[in-house]
């Protein structure tokens, strides 16, 4: 597994304060669009794209005083929240009558196997990472 920088755990611990504004923008700088570009991969519809990524910095702030660097990375962490939010986000839509929302069989098993989002998390921050430096490249060029 390449070697990524880590999410600096005074960040995650003043963060945990709510209060601290300086280390939530710090945090959705760094995380902010990974959690969208994680979402539209999920394949949730750009219209509802900013109420499930509200929903994700919701849940964020609620259980981030419980994440423990000692179990896991703070990106796996995060995968999991994202992935928590895009489930319930999911069933609420199959719940309405009026919903059409089908989820592909491919997409369904990787939703509902906790232990894959890890990697699945891993191999998409590569491509995350790898966009964002060609979007820099491009612009030099």
């Amino acid at each position: 597994m390449p070697n990524y920088p880590k999410t600096s755990y005074t960040l995650i611990h003043r963060a945990c304060d709510t209060g601290d504004v300086q280390a939530w923008d710090q945090l959705l700088e760094n995380y902010g669009r990974f959690i969208r570009y994680i979402l539209r991969e999920l394949r949730v519809p750009e219209n509802d794209l900013p109420d499930v990524t509200q929903q994700v910095l919701i849940g964020l702030t609620r259980s981030l005083k419980n994440y423990d660097r000692a179990r896991s990375s703070f990106r796996h962490w995060l995968g999991a929240v994202i992935r928590n939010t895009a489930i319930s986000y999911f069933r609420q839509l199959r719940s309405r009558p009026s919903s059409d929302c089908r989820l592909d069989d491919e997409l369904q098993h990787e939703l509902e196997q906790p232990a894959e989002i890890g990697a699945w998390i891993e191999k998409e921050w590569t491509t995350y990472l790898a966009n964002q430096a060609m979007g820099r490249v491009r612009k030099v060029f």
